[in-house]
């Protein structure tokens, strides 16, 4: 048997809105960077982009007139949700994160241990992400249940700063690897690239990731920890410089800065296919400027219907090019395998393998002739690959979505 029988659980996802009909909420949904289908099985609340929620049951101070509103975050997105007078159960997939913010410094009670209330002088903050696992837990808010109050000192000793500076700003010049540490919500870190400078913001901050804008590029990013995010500061589609972040707890976090070295070939351009002459390995030319290799061709067809557009490089070209990773299948195309083991996996956004529950699953995915859509791998490379979670349902997984959320191997491995 190609895969080994196990236990199937059928996940019935409750949703209950009746107890709401007296509770005004609008709520906001985003997708995040797993092939999730957008259908209402998946995404069965759509919040706007101000979003409040209101719980008549609670008091904002106690003794105070009973209603508080809670506002949440337009990067939010959940799959589903009950709310009632002084409590909001959530439910979310893998992949999605929730952004809370409380004007009147509410605490925000969650019966999970890896969440928590950030207070700060006028208001409080939730947020919690799954990057890679399922979420049901519930917040509760009370009367009483407020961010404790903290007497602000001020220390007039230090000089003002003068016009144009700024007290959270550390200016990093970017010749070597820079490194920001124990940054926190509104904090900002500027550097120059090419005679330009740029200014980072933090907007928020969750268990596993921070959002913060790029002034210059008039633009949001979600920094995850274990990643690296690119970016290009003049515009000219090659990268300048990665973000990085680690540390993240108790409201503060480490940023490192990277400087990347531009590499130019004549005749080439980021996302061009190249090879040597008398050579049938093909690389992939990042905007970071690094090649990335095919292991294989049926990895190559996976992406691409012929060879016609690759182009042919000397030696000295391809070798002050450095190397990137390899090259994995484009999600939504392929099932693969490794050689001596019977186990069956899908492919999601960013190279991830994610393990089929059973023949069933991989017949209502890919059809019924699944079983010939399926390569091999060698043993060899099962260190080169990231795995996620065993799928558990079918909608965790949708075919056309991951082929349409990686249109090119730039966007599939976010370079």
């Amino acid at each position: 048997m190609l895969f080994k029988k196990l236990l199937i659980i059928n996940w019935i996802f409750y949703m209950n809105k009746k107890n709401i009909s007296f509770v005004s909420i609008v709520v906001l949904l985003a997708i995040g960077a797993g092939c999730l289908p957008a259908s209402a099985n998946y995404n069965s609340v759509t919040w706007g982009t101000d979003t409040t929620l209101f719980f008549p049951g609670v008091a904002a101070t106690t003794g105070a007139v009973q209603g508080i509103s809670i506002n949440a975050s337009a990067n939010s997105f959940i799959n589903d949700y009950i709310a009632d007078v002084a409590s909001l159960r959530i439910e979310m997939y893998p992949n999605s994160e929730i952004h809370l913010r409380s004007a009147d410094r509410k605490i925000f009670t969650a019966d999970i241990e890896t969440a928590e209330t950030v207070c700060y002088e006028d208001y409080s903050t939730f947020d919690y992400a799954t990057p890679e696992s399922y979420a049901t837990f519930t917040i509760t808010f009370t009367d009483g249940g407020n961010c404790p109050t903290t007497e602000v000192v001020v220390d007039t000793s230090e000089e003002t700063p003068s016009a144009g500076d700024n007290q959270k700003i550390d200016l990093l010049e970017l010749i070597g690897v820079k490194k920001a540490a124990n940054l926190k919500v509104d904090d900002q870190v500027s550097f120059y690239s090419k005679g330009i400078m740029e200014i980072i913001t933090v907007r928020s901050m969750a268990s596993t990731n921070v959002k913060v804008e790029l002034q210059k590029l008039n633009k949001e990013l979600t920094l995850i920890i274990g990643k690296i995010k690119n970016i290009d500061i003049d515009a000219d589609n090659y990268r300048d410089a990665s973000l990085e972040i680690s540390g993240l707890a108790g409201g503060k976090f480490d940023l490192k800065i990277t400087p990347i070295n531009k590499i130019e070939v004549s005749g080439v351009l980021p996302g061009d296919l190249i090879k040597i002459a008398d050579s049938k390995v093909v690389y992939y030319f990042g905007a970071d400027s690094r090649r990335y290799i095919f292991p294989n061709e049926k990895i190559f067809m996976s992406w691409y219907s012929d060879f016609s557009g690759v182009k042919t490089v000397s030696v000295a070209d391809m070798a002050k090019i450095p190397l990137g990773s390899l090259i994995t299948y484009k999600p939504g195309v392929k099932m693969v395998k490794f050689t001596t083991n019977p186990d069956v996996y899908v492919i999601a956004r960013g190279g991830e393998f994610r393990k089929l529950r059973d023949e069933a699953m991989a017949k209502n995915l890919f059809g019924a002739d699944w079983n010939k859509k399926i390569d091999d791998i060698n043993d060899a490379f099962y260190s080169s690959y990231v795995f996620g979670k065993t799928l558990i349902a079918e909608a965790e997984y949708n075919v056309e979505m991951c082929q349409a959320q990686s249109p090119t191997i730039s966007v599939d491995r976010d370079i």
